[in-house]
């Protein structure tokens, strides 16, 4: 990669390492891009680079076999940093998605739409949201909706295909279907059982009232 230095008036130093890491193609590579080590990230890093410098500066061949083992440690511990950075990057944008998904879940949504909204390709953001979330981002967005339906089943006489296109489905029987997968009940029994509980208890109630 092509490497730009802009610096200020002040005198500023820097040494240029040149390295090849052969990496194979279906694998993220996680030098593809520049970043920023913070020492805070490792300490001991700091160290080890002033001690690459004084070794360098050593003649004989014993430093410069020293030096190889050294560097090797030192790009070791960068690769880790770049590594820790990055899935921080990762988790921020997948928990981005999950709070889009409760605030839109009734619209359509597929996993391209979410995968472009995050910048990667529909594979690495399934393989992150998986990671972080515990699932993939389509089984995610299904239970979310049923959640949501079940809710409207227990607090609401609503008929089961307003439910269905409140959360997102148009097709009621496919989101019957969906529900008594999840759930092993069919989404009518529950909004016929919770009704008949509320007439129950309004005509309980009812009993209880005294006429002069």
């Amino acid at each position: 990669m092509e490497l730009i230095v802009k610096v200020g008036t002040a005198a500023f130093e820097y040494c240029l390492i040149h390295y090849t890491l052969h990496a194979r193609s279906n694998h993220r590579n996680d030098t593809d891009s520049h970043f920023l080590l913070d020492p805070g990230e490792n300490l001991a890093i700091t160290e080890k680079l002033d001690l690459l410098h004084r070794i360098k500066s050593t003649p004989g061949n014993f430093p410069k076999i020293q030096a190889k083992a050294l560097f090797y440690t030192i790009f070791h511990d960068m690769l880790i940093c770049a590594r820790n950075r990055l899935n921080r990057e990762s988790q921020l944008v997948i928990e981005q998605v999950v709070e889009y998904i409760h605030h839109h879940y009734m619209e359509p949504m597929t996993v391209k739409k979410l995968a472009d909204m995050s910048g990667m390709g529909v594979k690495p953001f399934s393989y992150l949201f998986k990671k972080y979330i515990g699932m993939f981002p389509i089984d995610y967005l299904i239970q979310y909706r049923l959640k949501r339906a079940k809710n409207l089943l227990v607090s609401s006489n609503s008929s089961i295909a307003d439910i269905a296109e409140s959360i997102g489905y148009l097709d009621a029987l496919y989101f019957s279907r969906l529900f008594k997968r999840l759930y092993n009940k069919c989404g009518s029994t529950i909004n016929v059982g919770v009704f008949a509980q509320k007439r129950a208890k309004k005509m309980h109630a009812g009993s209880f009232i005294h006429y002069p």
